[in-house]
């Protein structure tokens, strides 16, 4: 009985209390004390970027915002259904990105019920996935190479994906996520086989005021519509207080569309409620005529940000095709590479960066030294061996694992991988 009632205020008792239903009465009132008191100053939150290997799952965060990065493995379900809850999950695993602003009701409320749910933000897609899932059974991405690595807050991610596993089709292909402090660069490539018209989802935000918000694509208004070889764009929905900023490196085909949305919680939940909801959305997205696609995401970015940082990107796209994605940013000296196996990836043109097999690799250097970090995405390698074409000073610091073969004329590591689960590996050396 007293557990009873201990849920039971904990649960009603205050706003707030949903969630603390395991903590004692006496431990709340502390708690709560605790957040009432003004000399008690809330926790700076850590910029950067957060990976978590093993539920393919990665976190951003930057000034004023925070974005959420969900992949599948196949040591995952790219979504769980069970209890009749969840029936339109397919495509949430499948590299959805979720940018949490000052718009903090976004994913709140109608959106679930109302959103495209074969159009989520981030996904390359065919609108694939219908019917009842079946209960508790895994929806896996069949291919291996999933996850990252992370050096100074920044982080290189990628997932090599197919839908065959999850919904039942054959598109596939190789996307990456480079996380890069104020900016997130989306890069796909080898994207074909689906069952329909395919499309990479720039955006699809639920919109507080759908008449007074904004979307300029290279500096003109398009809501609806068509633009050929667009350079940049912004969404403002002033009301909600969010602003987002998008570049197109080597320009795109942009498909802009604004348009109002109703479901119902029993869409998704067969024992949900039934009223029909609401919402407008406006979604930018990329058509596949062509198997790749690169765009950069400018969380909280001005329009006047947003146009300068189109003419002067600071960041250089160093590849994007099935051997490997990569990109260098001058600002901090960072080259950023995804090595979908074996082989190499370039710099300027040249080859920089070689690896024994699969490998996700950040690089940062200069004067003061050189700091790298290396991981095993697949986590199924039992070594990994790098290369890179450039020479380094006297050994500082390296994690458990990692071994220095040479520092110079190149820099040359052996690292341990097996039984790591795509944990990152890191080194640093002085100048040289």
């Amino acid at each position: 009985m007293q557990r009873d009632r201990t849920y039971g205020a904990a649960y009603l008792g205050a706003p707030g209390g949903v969630g603390t239903s395991g903590v004692s009465l006496y431990d709340l009132g502390l708690l709560r004390a605790i957040a009432a008191d003004p000399a008690t100053a809330a926790a700076p939150e850590p910029p950067g970027a957060r990976l978590y290997p093993s539920m393919d799952r990665a976190v951003l965060r930057g000034p004023g915002f925070a974005a959420v990065l969900s992949l599948t493995s196949p040591r995952t379900s790219s979504f769980e259904f069970g209890n009749g809850e969840n029936l339109r999950g397919w495509w949430t695993g499948m590299g959805s990105l979720a940018v949490y602003d000052a718009d903090q009701a976004q994913f709140d409320g109608p959106y679930w019920p109302t959103i495209d749910s074969g159009r989520l933000p981030g996904t390359t897609t065919d609108h694939s996935g219908s019917g009842r899932p079946v209960e508790w059974k895994q929806y896996p991405n069949l291919h291996s190479w999933v996850g990252g690595a992370s050096l100074d807050g920044f982080a290189a991610l990628g997932m090599d994906f197919s839908m065959r596993g999850v919904t039942g089709s054959g598109l596939q292909g190789k996307k990456s996520w480079f996380l890069l402090g104020e900016r997130i660069v989306a890069l796909g490539a080898g994207i074909g086989g689906g069952e329909g018209a395919a499309e990479t989802i720039v955006e699809n935000r639920r919109l507080r005021d759908a008449a007074g918000a904004r979307l300029l694509v290279d500096g003109r208004p398009l809501a609806n519509g068509k633009r050929e070889g667009a350079r940049w764009a912004w969404l403002e929905d002033r009301q909600a207080g969010s602003h987002l900023g998008y570049l197109f490196p080597a320009g795109a085909e942009l498909v802009s569309e604004r348009a109002e949305r109703s479901g119902s919680w029993r869409d998704l939940n067969e024992q949900g409620g039934s009223e029909v909801l609401h919402a407008t959305y406006q979604s930018l997205a990329i058509p596949h005529g062509a198997s790749s696609y690169a765009y950069v995401l400018l969380p909280n970015a001005s329009e006047a940000a947003t146009r300068a940082a189109a003419a002067d990107p600071g960041l250089r796209i160093e590849a994007n095709d099935t051997q490997a994605a990569a990109v260098s940013q001058s600002g901090a000296s960072l080259y950023a590479a995804n090595l979908w196996q074996a082989g190499s990836a370039p710099r300027a043109g040249e080859a920089y960066l070689r690896a024994s097999g699969p490998a996700a690799v950040l690089v940062r250097g200069g004067e003061a030294g050189w700091r790298i970090a290396v991981a095993d995405p697949t986590q199924g390698q039992d070594t990994l061996d790098i290369t890179l074409e450039q020479p380094v000073g006297a050994l500082q610091q390296a994690d458990p694992g990692v071994t220095v073969l040479a520092t110079a004329p190149r820099l040359r590591l052996r690292i341990a991988t097996k039984g790591a689960a795509g944990a990152t590996f890191g080194a640093s050396f002085g100048p040289r």
